[in-house]
Formats: structure tokens, sequence, C-alpha cells
């Protein structure tokens, strides 16, 4: 008796190649432009918080540098934005010589200056532009602290003049993908990430 074995081993047509690679194409672009949204939302709440943090670390510095003496007369403490250079900055804020630290209504662009050289201007990152308005310039004065808020249109060192308001101000931000946040600082120095 003759057995023979015959192959039902049949292959692929090239429809269902063209099948199977169409829907792996469209998977690879979903995961593509899915990274590239995520990348850019978490950017964005890396950006937020940190710019959060550098204003609770300036109101801190206010708070406890108040009665520190045989240093530099510095008034207060605070951050500034600069959107045009997509920049904020740790800053202090040093009156001209022979004047008090009183609160001011209003202070000059050359009497801010960077607190250190690894806090003036802090890029924003890629992904992530702080937007136009807002807060320029937000300042604490101790003791309490006060809180004093700028919506001029500044930068530290340069000649204008920031004028203060005591109402809440927001910093934005936003993505290239068009997601967006923000930090509310509050008239009494509270900070809210959204």
């Amino acid at each position: 008796m003759d057995l023979y074995f015959t192959s039902s081993r049949q292959g692929f047509t090239l429809i269902e190649i063209l099948i199977v690679l169409a829907i792996s194409a469209s998977m690879t672009g979903m995961v593509i432009v899915y990274s590239a949204a995520s990348r850019d939302t978490v950017s964005l709440s890396v950006k937020t918080t940190e710019v959060a943090q550098s204003i609770l670390r300036a109101k801190s510095l206010a708070v406890s540098t108040y009665s520190v003496t045989g240093q530099q007369r510095v008034c207060a403490y605070g951050v500034a934005f600069d959107p045009s250079a997509n920049t904020f900055s740790m800053v202090s804020y040093v009156p001209p010589s022979g004047t008090s630290c009183s609160e001011a209504n209003s202070v000059t662009g050359d009497e801010i200056i960077s607190y250190g050289p690894s806090t003036w201007q802090m890029p924003i990152g890629p992904g992530v532009r702080l937007t136009t308005g807002g807060a320029s310039l937000v300042l604490f004065y101790p003791p309490d602290p006060t809180t004093l808020l700028s919506g001029s249109s500044c930068v530290p060192g340069g000649d204008c003049t920031y004028t203060f308001l005591q109402v809440p101000m927001t910093v934005t931000f936003a993505t290239t993908g068009g997601t967006s946040g923000a930090v509310t600082i509050g008239a009494a120095g509270q900070v809210d990430v959204q």
C-alpha cells in the first residue's frame, strides 16, 4: 500500500499581505502621533510645576531672609517671565542705594536682578511656549510676605517700569499640539497649577 502525503500548506495571498501591512502602518502612525502628543503634555506638566515651585521658592526666600544681616540688601524676591525669550527667572529686588525697602507701587527693570546664575533665564523648553499676557513679575516682600503682581511688558534689566496690581494673575503655557496649562498666583501669594 502506497501512501501519498499531500501538503495542504498554502501561501498568503497578496490581498492578505496588503491588509496586514495597512493595519500595521495605521497602528504605527497612531503610536507616533500619540507619543508626540503625550510628550508635549508631559513637558507642559513639568514646566507648570517647575514654575509653581520657583514662585513658592521665591516666597520662601522672602520670609527666610528677612532678618539676615551683613549681606547685600534685598527687599524682595520673585519670578520674572519673558514670553519673547520663552524663559522665566528667579529674581531679587534691590532698590537704588539710599532708598528704603518700603513697598513700591512700581519698580524699574534695572532694579530687578538675577537671584543667582543658575536661576537666570531658565528656558521653558521644547514643545512648550510661554504665551503672552498674564503675569510678567511676581514679587514677595517680607515679612508677611506681601505679594505684588505685575502684568507690565517689562523685562529684568530693561529700561522700563513694572506696575503692580493686587489681583490674581495667571501665567499661561501652550504646547505645539494645542494643549494649554496655567499657573495662577493669587493676591495673597497662593499658587494654583491648572
